[in-house]
């Protein structure tokens, strides 16, 4: 799934995949001087990409630079694109052994 930040100051993408979850940053779209390029931010601290199968993930609003992802195990991270850490975790909200 890729998603673009409703952030207006910085454009920021999200994609995520079943072991994959990054944010890359779009500059100079607007530019007529330079190309517009698209780079790919380090990972999440304190996430593990690998160990996680992504579902589904949605930047939260109103616009801070937050994303909010589901993993098929049913955990839920809120993560932090400013400082690209986790800002908290919720395990097995949906997971086996939850009830509704």
């Amino acid at each position: 799934r890729v998603l673009i930040s409703p952030q207006l100051e910085v454009c920021q993408i999200s994609i995520s995949g079943p072991h994959l979850f990054r944010v890359a940053q779009l500059k100079d779209v607007n530019s007529r001087a330079r190309e517009p390029s698209l780079k790919l931010l380090a990972p999440f601290a304190d996430f593990d990409e690998a160990g996680n199968k992504i579902n589904d993930h949605a930047w939260v609003e109103p616009a801070d630079g937050t994303l909010v992802a589901c993993t098929q195990e049913g955990s839920v991270f809120l993560l932090c694109t400013e400082t690209l850490r986790a800002k908290a975790s919720f395990g097995s909200l949906f997971g086996q052994g939850q009830s509704a």
